[in-house]
C-alpha cells in the first residue's frame, strides 16, 4: 500500500462528505472515490471508514491499486511495452466480483473503492459516485511530498493520460470536490 500522508484539510473534506451522506434517504452499499493521482483519495477512505466506523457503521475500504491487471514493479514498463494506460488496466471483473463477495457476506454496511478507476465499481443498486479534482500543481505537490514515485517525462503522460480518462468517464458522480477549497482554506 502507498505511503499515507494526512494533512488536516482532509479531516474536513471527509466531514463535508460525510455530512452529505447522512444527508441521503439511505446510506449507500457502494461509495467510490477515484480522481487522479495525487488528490488523497487513499487517505480521504482511510479517514472515511475510520469516520463511519465511529457512527457505528462497518465499511470495508478496497483500493483499485489491488485490482490492476500487472503487478506495481512491472506497471511501468508493462505500459511503455503495450501503450496501454486507462480503465482497461484494471480488472473490473474481479474488482466486481470481490465487492458482491464483501457485500454479500454480511458482516460489512457496506463499501468504500478508492482509486483513480474506483468508479468502475458500478452495478450495485446503491452506489454513490465521488470523484475529487485537482489543479496539476497541487497533485504534482502532493504526489512529490508522498515521495510515490520518480517525476519523469513518461510518468507526466500516463498523469495527463488519466487524467483525460477520468474526464470522459461516463459514470454519473454524486459529488465533486475541487480540492483547491480544501487546501487553500487551511492554508497547506
Amino acid at each position: 500500500m502507498d505511503k499515507l500522508l494526512f494533512k488536516d484539510w482532509q479531516n474536513m473534506l471527509v466531514a463535508d462528505i460525510a455530512y452529505k451522506l447522512r444527508q441521503l434517504y439511505k446510506m449507500p452499499l457502494v461509495i467510490t472515490i477515484s480522481g487522479v493521482s495525487g488528490t488523497a483519495k487513499t487517505e480521504v477512505g482511510v479517514l472515511l471508514q475510520e469516520l463511519l466506523e465511529k457512527e457505528n457503521s462497518n465499511y470495508k475500504l478496497l483500493h483499485i491499486d489491488d485490482f490492476y491487471n500487472t503487478k506495481p514493479h512491472y506497471r511501468q514498463a508493462t505500459r511503455k511495452r503495450t501503450g496501454v494506460i486507462g480503465e482497461s488496466e484494471i480488472a473490473s471483473d474481479c474488482l466486481y466480483g470481490v465487492a458482491t463477495d464483501y457485500l454479500l457476506a454480511g458482516c460489512w454496511d457496506g463499501i468504500i473503492v478508492e482509486g483513480i478507476y474506483a468508479y468502475l465499481c458500478y452495478g450495485f443498486a446503491n452506489t454513490y459516485n465521488i470523484r475529487i479534482d485537482a489543479t496539476e500543481k497541487q497533485t504534482k505537490e502532493f504526489r512529490v511530498e508522498r515521495g510515490k514515485e520518480k517525476q519523469t517525462k513518461f510518468r507526466n503522460k500516463v498523469l495527463r493520460q488519466e487524467r483525460s480518462a477520468l474526464k470522459k468517464a461516463v459514470t454519473p458522480f454524486d459529488l465533486v470536490i475541487n480540492l483547491s477549497d480544501y487546501v487553500e482554506y487551511i492554508g497547506e
